[in-house]
Order: structure tokens, then sequence, then C-alpha cells
């Protein structure tokens, strides 16, 4: 029935909206650029269906073993997460980021003050 997953981290703030679907071409995975760490964002994806069980597929592949055939010992999340979709081949798309991390305490993502038409960041001190 649907044609696209997006998965996201449940701290994220969309700090604007997200691009039109029809602007992604269904061959690869997309993410936010920036926060790489070495690897991939790990904070946001978008994806076809059909490459949704790959990209979702890291827990499996620790469960089952598979993962160990590429992970490093000195790996982040984000390295780990690229070097699961480039043994599974999966091709990387790269858009602007609309998104920051709620959690931040202070600058969290590519707003300056954490801001952007109206909306402000999630504090400590400030009401949900």
């Amino acid at each position: 029935k649907y044609e696209w997953v997006i998965w996201l981290r449940s701290d994220t703030l969309m700090m604007g909206p997200h691009p039109p679907l029809r602007l992604f071409s269904q061959d690869r995975v997309w993410i936010p650029g920036g926060l790489e760490y070495h690897g991939v964002n790990d904070r946001l994806a978008l994806m076809p269906k059909k490459l949704a069980g790959l990209y979702l597929g890291r827990w499996a592949a620790l469960l089952d073993g598979r993962l160990w055939t590429y992970y490093g010992s000195s790996m982040n999340v984000e390295m780990l997460l690229k070097a699961h979709l480039k043994f599974h081949n999966v091709s990387l798309g790269f858009y602007p980021r609309t998104s920051a991390l709620a959690r931040c305490q202070k600058f969290c993502g590519p707003f300056p003050n954490g801001r952007l038409a109206g909306y402000t960041m999630r504090r400590k001190w400030e009401h949900v």
C-alpha cells in the first residue's frame, strides 16, 4: 500500500517541512546531510519500501551473526550503519537537513540558536 518508509528517532524535532517525496528517486536510501561522524547520519532516513528491510535490518544482522562480517570494534553507530548499507549494496542520496534533536542543551541542528520560522528547540526547563 505504501511506497515510502521514513525512519526517525523519537527525539527528532522537525524544524521545517520535509521535502516532497516526488523529488526523491526510489533507487536509494535518502539521508539528511551532516552529522555523519565518519559514517551515515542515523537520525532520519527516507527509503523506498523495497529497501526498508535492508536499512532496518541491523538488529536482525546482529542477532543472526551476519553483522560480525563487517563490524569493526572501533565503529560508532554511524560507521556501523554505513558498513551495513555498503555490505548490502544500498546506494545513498543526501538532502539538506530540516530536523534536529530535541534533547540537546545547546545548538542542535543546522539553524542558529535552534530556531527557524517560529520553532524552538525543546529545553529541559520548557514545557512540551
